[in-house]
């Protein structure tokens, strides 16, 4: 497994501004809400080390116009509803993966939401308040409790593989949708 962090340059600078980082705990789900500044802080250190067209969004795989700090609210909506969204993904793979149009990728989604399911309770979060299009998202991403992500609020947690241990999921606040699935395989 490769694993991928972000180093934090601007989080002192996002406490600075009067935003605090939001430790949540929802539904016996640890996680935190990282603050927009902190996100735009991770977003410019990553154009710095890549170059002007790069930034979070080319991380996430989505075009981000600008950032926004969900609520513990918004939070708390969205865990009530997560279980249910993937335990229909097990049986609707194409509903939150637009990717699962072959018979592989549905099985793969499928068996994959079903092991997440069956250990939802085992996973940390980051909430990341996203604007697409002039709406507003939140960007889940979850991993492993029992992994070496202590901090989940002055990293952007981003590893390659892993398997269902790591896995993400958009959700339009306004909406209270779940879309885009994404859950990393295994190397």
């Amino acid at each position: 497994m490769r694993n991928l962090i972000i180093p934090l340059v601007a989080m002192v600078a996002g406490l600075a501004n009067g935003n605090e980082l939001a430790p949540v705990s929802a539904l016996e789900i640890e996680g935190a809400i990282i603050p927009a500044a902190t996100v735009q802080g991770w977003h410019d250190s990553i154009r710095k080390g890549r170059g002007k067209p790069h930034g979070i969004q080319n991380m996430l795989g989505i075009a981000v116009d600008s950032f926004w700090t969900p609520t513990k609210d918004d939070v708390a909506t969205l865990e009530s509803r997560l279980p249910d969204a993937i335990k229909r993904a097990v049986v609707s793979p194409q509903q939150y993966d637009k990717f699962a149009t072959t018979k592989e990728a549905k099985e793969f989604i499928s068996k994959n939401a079903k092991a997440i399911v069956q250990n939802f309770r085992r996973f940390r979060r980051q909430y990341i308040g996203l604007v697409v299009e002039g709406k507003k998202y939140i960007y889940v991403n979850s991993f492993p409790k029992d992994e070496f992500h202590n901090d989940n609020t002055s990293d952007f947690v981003f590893v390659l593989d892993g398997g269902f241990w790591y896995w993400q999921i958009l959700y339009n606040a306004k909406q209270k949708k779940f879309s885009d699935l994404n859950i990393n395989g295994d190397a």
